[in-house]
């Protein structure tokens, strides 16, 4: 399907908000967005580009990329590199009104909670990326799903269309409520339209009267790495689940991945094809435990990376690459007083009964920052806590001797899942349950 993108490039001045506002707006609702997820979107634009007014020195041009992903749009500030202090953008941050300094991050905070996401990278050329990410309202699935319970003995992948994949989606959230069902395969419309966007693919398994039995869904996380759903299974018929994971590993092996990680698997992935990257542990809302594998199966030749590390973690990342006969340099970084900035930040992404802390800039106030989002996700009883951390970005290492400190253990290594690998933690609620 057609997507259209569009570019602003304007100074930033005060007077120049109106064409902003009306041109995220306009362009939100010509993307397909409801009037009520355009205004939101609009009213986050609008208070990122007002901060960033009143905390330039001179008058100077930004650019700013929309992208129409038919299930979300994206707007990008792409500005040169300066200390703004973003704290705002954390889920814990608390704003005095009596104080004039702090009033002026307001505007931030009510950028951040008026999207589903936040990015911030460096562009090449010194320049930095600011990316808002908000993604259409669609129907949950509602009312009582089933299928017939007639035996089966033949099954054959088939035609992907929109209503197939909506009966997916709905089979899908029905299944063994012990599962973890991603949650965009709760919203049937949603579905579609990520596969109409290109970014999700699907494959169908049917029976012999084309009735949807099965199926199978990937995404490319990053370029190089492949991020498989499933296989999902709602009728027993021999080989199916098979047929769904090859047919999809075929169509992957024509792509430049170098592997395919499953971190979800259901009851009928066929361990044979996978190699076991780790496990970890999954928490009900009522406190209950129970292990979680994630697997991985390299599909190309690996030729390395560079993979910064603090020396707390050294032995770790060693056993666990000889491990997985991964090739990586590893490099400690050393820490010798210099100067970093007052503030940290990270974004929370939720997903059902757990929540992943990315963060987005260092700062002195890491430690207090991680705390505050601590208890706040304990008031709130969430127990699956994870942080993911990209082993390229030598920065992030800082971070290291914190994570060990509170009750963080490095569970994960996820190839290729990021810039460089991610390394995913889990903290360990212990006495919160």
């Amino acid at each position: 399907m057609k997507k259209a993108d569009f570019f602003l490039e304007m100074p930033l001045l005060p007077e120049m908000i109106p064409i902003l506002q009306a041109s995220i707006e306009n362009a939100a609702i010509v993307f397909g967005m409801d009037r009520k997820d355009a205004l939101a979107l609009t009213l986050s634009v609008e208070e990122v580009y007002g901060y960033m007014c009143n905390h330039s020195d001179s008058i100077e041009n930004i650019k700013l990329e929309c992208k129409n992903g038919l299930y979300y749009m994206q707007v990008d500030f792409i500005f040169p590199g300066r200390n703004l202090n973003l704290r705002a953008f954390n889920l814990c941050t608390r704003i005095s009104l009596e104080d004039e300094n702090q009033l002026e991050e307001m505007g931030l905070l009510i950028a951040a909670r008026s999207v589903d996401r936040l990015y911030l990278v460096d562009d090449p050329g010194g320049a930095v990326r600011l990316s808002l990410y908000k993604e259409k309202t669609y129907p949950v699935v509602s009312g009582d799903v089933s299928i017939d319970e007639r035996e089966r003995s033949k099954f054959a992948l088939m035609p992907v269309e929109a209503q197939d994949l909506k009966r997916f989606a709905q089979l899908t959230a029905h299944l063994d409520t012990s599962l973890f069902i991603p949650s965009f395969l709760l919203y049937p419309g949603k579905l579609v339209d990520m596969v109409n966007s290109g970014e999700y693919r699907v494959a169908l398994a049917g029976d012999e009267q084309q009735e949807v039995i099965g199926g199978i869904v990937w995404r490319e996380s990053s370029p190089k790495t492949i991020e498989l759903f499933g296989p999902y299974i709602f009728a027993a018929v021999s080989g199916m689940a098979e047929a769904l994971i090859e047919y999809c590993l075929e169509q992957i092996g024509r792509s430049d991945a170098v592997g395919v990680i499953n971190r979800y698997p259901t009851p009928w992935l066929s361990r044979e094809y996978f190699e076991l990257l780790g496990k970890t542990d999954v928490y009900s809302p009522e406190g209950n435990k129970r292990e979680a594998e994630a697997y991985y199966r390299q599909l190309g030749e690996d030729l390395g990376l560079k993979v910064w590390t603090d020396p707390d973690l050294t032995a770790y990342l060693q056993s666990q690459y000889q491990r997985l006969f991964l090739p990586r340099n590893l490099k400690i970084v050393n820490h010798m007083g210099e100067q970093i900035r007052s503030n940290s930040v990270f974004t929370s992404d939720f997903d059902h009964n757990r929540v992943t802390l990315r963060p987005l800039m260092d700062g002195r106030d890491a430690a207090e920052n991680l705390n505050e989002h601590l208890l706040l996700f304990a008031h709130e009883k969430i127990y699956n806590i994870f942080f993911e951390m990209d082993l390229a970005e030598a920065w992030q290492s800082r971070l290291v001797p914190l994570l060990l400190g509170n009750k963080f253990k490095p569970c994960l290594i996820l190839p290729y899942a990021s810039r460089g690998d991610l390394l995913l933690w889990q903290y360990e609620v212990g006495d919160l349950l």
